[in-house]
């Protein structure tokens, strides 16, 4: 992948500078090894950082932790330590939650399941977006993902059965 990305600059008449360097000479041998040493160190630590932030990911999610900063709409997260989000259903939004998916089922319109709740229930009305992503959100049914695959299963998060889910 490194040297079909030297060609592809190079090919591109991509002038490639460093300042500890200069200008690099795609012809010259001193020159080429340098560029493929550092482009393979560079993604090599780049794969590992990739990695390493993935298991810590999958880290938090197994501990029924949310890994990725504010929770959907309804959810929110303990902040006890870091290694410790708790993600929990907050008070009173149960109910709003799986009526997000009763209403859209009746009304097939974000900005009407928004209006609605926000006529309904004595909670912080949810933005269109917000309704969008918790009607498309697996946890929802339980189910903490990263990248579309089940990481852990949390009934306690759950606010509509499978089925339903999938009706929407």
């Amino acid at each position: 992948k490194s040297l079909e990305y030297l060609r592809r600059l190079k090919d591109a008449d991509v002038i490639l500078y460093v300042d500890t360097h200069g200008y690099f000479d795609y012809d010259d041998l001193y020159d080429f090894q340098s560029l493929v040493r550092q482009i393979v160190f560079a993604r090599e630590w780049f794969e590992r950082l990739k990695e390493n932030a993935e298991s810590g990911q999958i880290d938090k999610l197994e501990a029924g932790a949310w890994p990725y900063g504010k929770p959907p709409y309804g959810y929110g997260k303990k902040d006890t330590d870091d290694l410790d989000d708790k993600l929990y259903l907050k008070s009173g939004y149960e109910e709003v939650l799986s009526e997000m998916f009763t209403i859209y089922q009746d009304k097939k319109t974000l900005s009407d399941v928004s209006d609605v709740i926000d006529d309904q229930f004595d909670v912080n009305s949810p933005s269109e977006w917000q309704v969008g992503n918790i009607l498309e959100n697996r946890i929802c049914v339980g189910e903490l993902t990263l990248t579309g695959e089940v990481v852990a299963r949390k009934p306690e998060l759950a606010v509509v059965d499978k089925d339903t889910f999938k009706k929407v």
